[in-house]
């Protein structure tokens, strides 16, 4: 049970992350594409520490 409470807190820590990069890709580009699949891996990747 302990252990879906922190991965529960690691998902929201991502969500917060991934919203932070879509700001500020928002921020930066006239386009309204969205952050790239890579960057969204890598973020999870690094809190779930997952490779690949």
């Amino acid at each position: 049970m302990a252990e879906d409470h922190g991965d529960m807190k690691k998902l929201f820590k991502a969500m917060q992350i991934l919203i932070f990069y879509q700001c500020q890709y928002h921020l930066t580009h006239v386009t309204s594409d969205s952050y790239d699949e890579k960057t969204v891996k890598s973020v999870l990747a690094q809190l779930f520490g997952k490779t690949g």
